[in-house]
């Protein structure tokens, strides 16, 4: 296509294909020499197309509502850090948005019953007797004997296991 004004946006000519080669709004600045600081200016100088128009100058970030007190860093000091309950009051009062946040998060959970309810203490026993039943059962004995086969697991697991060493062993 000999077309004036047209625009291929992207294009590999082997070098030994054209002998003038002629750019229209490529910034070639700085893209061959490369120097060995490389700094944020520096890069945005070599964009192609950069402008020249002067860098913001930047402002470090003050925050209005830190306590004037040194604040803790330490995860274990309950006066510092967000309540969430003022939060979600936030986000009501700001945005008239309510959360269907629930701190014992039903739908991952499974909720345990309080040890100190009625009839827990029974089924706590029946739940002891069942474990030690399976526990105590042909079938589970014969499971985990299949598992060790004659050895505990560290044996079974972490033994590295060697050719009789008292004959010599050829070479692979």
């Amino acid at each position: 296509d000999n077309t004036q004004n047209s625009f291929v946006p992207g294009i590999i000519i082997p070098k030994d294909k054209f002998v003038v080669c002629k750019t229209n709004g490529v910034d070639l600045k700085g893209l061959c020499s490369l120097s060995s600081d490389f700094t944020d200016s520096e890069i945005v100088s070599r964009i192609n197309g950069s402008c020249d128009t002067a860098m913001k100058e930047l402002q470090p970030w003050e925050d209005d509502e830190a306590p004037d007190t040194n604040p803790s860093l330490s995860l274990d000091d309950p006066t510092e850090g967000w309540d969430s309950g003022l939060m979600f009051q936030a986000n009501i009062d700001k945005f008239n948005l309510r959360s269907t946040y629930n701190e014992e998060l039903p739908e991952y959970t499974t909720r345990l019953p309080d040890p100190h309810s009625e009839g827990y203490e029974e089924k706590e026993k029946f739940a002891q007797r069942q474990a030690e039943a399976i526990e105590q059962s042909e079938s589970y004995q014969s499971r985990i004997a299949k598992e060790l086969k004659d050895g505990d697991e560290e044996f079974l697991y972490s033994a590295v296991l060697r050719a009789d060493e008292s004959k010599a062993q050829p070479p692979r």
